[in-house]
């Protein structure tokens, strides 16, 4: 399988949103530190109001590869607290595409969406350690370890847990 765009969606694609991300949850729960239990429990309307807050573009956003008419991977960012830095959350790539380069065209996409973003200086990611693949290309990417805790995932256990981050200045 080959070709995918890197797209955005709109609130009315809710239910692909929804579906690609409790298959992440489902199939990569060490990846993740929400559960599929407990996103199955979000109304509707969370989902869309997720894609809303995405395409407004202000403190969250949320870029999906998509193969034909099927999502096969997912990325967002949101921005907390610290004005400065912007968290990137929800990698994930269906088992089909991966190696295919897929996610490090979504990284590549969410980071130039973020250096447009003139007041973030920093961009940080958590991945669980054993996900070598992933913690390789986030270095080729220009991340690096900051810290490494011992940490609960999706899966109700406890992993090392990376903490990495990459200047976007």
């Amino acid at each position: 399988m080959t070709g995918y765009d890197i797209v955005q969606l709109t609130a009315d694609d809710w239910q692909a949103y929804k579906a690609i991300r409790l298959e992440a949850l489902r199939n990569a729960p060490q990846a993740f530190g929400s559960t599929y239990a407990d996103n199955m429990k979000h109304p509707d309307s969370f989902w869309r109001g997720r894609l809303e807050e995405a395409a407004a573009g202000e403190r969250s956003w949320l870029l999906f590869a998509r193969h034909e008419d099927q999502l096969v991977g997912l990325i967002g960012a949101f921005n907390d607290d610290d004005p400065t830095a912007v968290q990137i959350i929800s990698m994930y790539i269906t088992p089909a595409f991966r190696g295919q380069g897929v996610a490090s065209a979504l990284m590549s996409a969410i980071l130039n969406i973020l250096q447009q973003q003139a007041r973030f200086q920093v961009a940080r990611l958590t991945v669980n350690a054993e996900q070598t693949a992933a913690v390789r290309l986030y270095e080729r990417l220009g991340f690096e370890i900051e810290k490494t805790e011992w940490l609960p995932a999706g899966d109700s256990q406890f992993h090392d847990i990376h903490t990495m981050a990459k200047a976007l200045r």
